[in-house]
């Protein structure tokens, strides 16, 4: 299982913080931009931005052309230990990095069921992730999808996390943030993570924080597993370990056992309005409302559609307001009324509002 450092810090408020705090690049200056059109090109943008590469300790944004990324010898790795630089890495782009819009099918980075896929250890300042498709990872390490180590706050959103397998922890992803400033979180939203799967443990994949806060909105988090060798709980779905976060408008089904599992020592996580069979470890705090065992009834989960179909019990069903404002599509979701639950929405009307 995960282990973690407990270091105790105040609760912070995430609905304002997420206003602040790893948003979407746009409109924010950058000292560096990469297009990478190619798979050498996207390891030589990470390289360039490393440790001992030219651009190392600066905020470097690599832009992803649409197109397939395939790993060769291993993972696409970037490493840092300067004290400054952010790592972002994002695909919607077109074939020539422009035209940006929310579409995690159009840069596939691909480890071709043979190596790990994308692997970040930025030790003192943030990574972002998004608008990928992160698969086919193998790995002997844990987080075959993604394996991500930062210092000041992590994002991985708008992606799609599928078919990755490891023989350790965290089929899908593995996510550690050790940052214990105040405003360092750790943001897993509006992603689609499917059919992965871990021998050990958490097929989904873990998020473990010394102290930064962590809030996992509008995932949908479907048919993930794992064989539960060894020192495990058997959680196919999700591991939580943090001091302060949130679980909410997320979508928990099919997975080995326990759709998430939050660590004993967890000190303050609450988990509402999500849909989930089963949950394991820590009962989650109290404040949790609105969760249901209801079948999401997705449109076909068998040819890997989930969006919801019109008799979905979770269409028009969160009043919570968490989360980004755009759907795994880049569709708009409403600014009041409520939300679908998971990461596709399906009730916008023109006015903002859903039929509720």
């Amino acid at each position: 299982m995960p282990v973690r450092n407990h270091r105790r810090k105040p609760a912070r408020d995430l609905t304002s913080l997420c206003a602040t705090l790893l948003l979407p690049i746009a409109g924010i200056a950058h000292a560096h931009v990469f297009c990478a059109t190619t798979s050498a090109q996207l390891q030589q943008a990470l390289t360039a931005s490393s440790d001992g590469g030219m651009y190392n300790g600066e905020d470097n944004e690599i832009d992803l052309a649409a197109g397939t990324y395939l790993t060769g010898n291993g993972a696409f790795h970037y490493s840092s230990t300067a004290a400054t630089g952010k790592i972002t890495v994002k695909g919607g782009f077109d074939a020539s990095c422009a035209n940006p819009r929310p579409n995690a099918a159009r840069a596939k980075l691909d480890g071709n069921s043979q190596t790990p896929v994308l692997a970040i250890d930025n030790a003192n300042a943030a990574i972002e992730v998004s608008e990928l498709t992160v698969q086919n990872g193998e790995s002997t390490s844990n987080g075959a999808g993604l394996a991500l180590n930062g210092g000041a706050g992590i994002a991985v959103l708008f992606t799609i996390i599928r078919n990755n397998h490891t023989t350790r922890l965290g089929g899908g992803f593995a996510i550690h943030a050790g940052g214990l400033g105040t405003t360092d979180y750790v943001f897993v939203e509006t992603n689609l993570v499917v059919h992965n799967s871990a021998d050990q443990d958490f097929g989904a994949g873990f998020v473990t924080s010394d102290a930064a806060n962590v809030a996992v909105t509008h995932d949908t988090v479907y048919d993930n597993t794992t064989l539960g060798m060894g020192d495990s709980t058997g959680t196919g779905g999700l591991f939580l370990s943090a001091e302060f976060g949130y679980l909410t408008n997320n979508i928990f089904r099919a997975n080995t056992l326990y759709g998430f599992y939050l660590d004993a020592a967890d000190l303050f996580v609450t988990a509402s309005w999500n849909a989930y069979g089963t949950s394991g470890g820590k009962p989650p705090a109290s404040g949790s409302i609105g969760n249901t065992t209801a079948a999401p009834n997705f449109v076909d989960a068998a040819g890997d559609d989930f969006h919801l179909a019109a008799n979905s019990p979770l269409l028009a069903y969160s009043p919570s307001p968490l989360g980004r404002y755009l759907d795994l599509q880049g569709h708009s979701l409403p600014t009041g009324g409520k939300r679908d639950v998971g990461a596709y929405e399906e009730t916008i009307f023109a006015d903002a509002f859903d039929g509720s």
